[in-house]
């Protein structure tokens, strides 16, 4: 198992069902080509992309509701 999956297991969402949503773990984010945050084993970070090409990012253990 990916270890990105143990978050997603505890609500029964399966790996298939995130590559369908076009779902997946980062280890890093930059925006404008500074680094912006940096997933942890104790807070991962998600990212959705959209049919548009635009993306969400997603912290769902962050403290920090403005990095979530």
């Amino acid at each position: 198992m990916k270890p990105y999956m143990s978050y997603w297991d505890q609500f029964g969402i399966r790996e298939e069902t995130l590559k369908k949503f076009n779902t997946f773990s980062a280890r890093t984010i930059y925006k404008d080509g500074d680094l912006y945050m940096r997933a942890t084993k104790t807070n991962p970070i998600f990212v959705y992309k959209f049919q548009s090409g635009r993306v969400k990012i997603y912290r769902p253990l962050s403290p920090d509701k403005k990095k979530k």
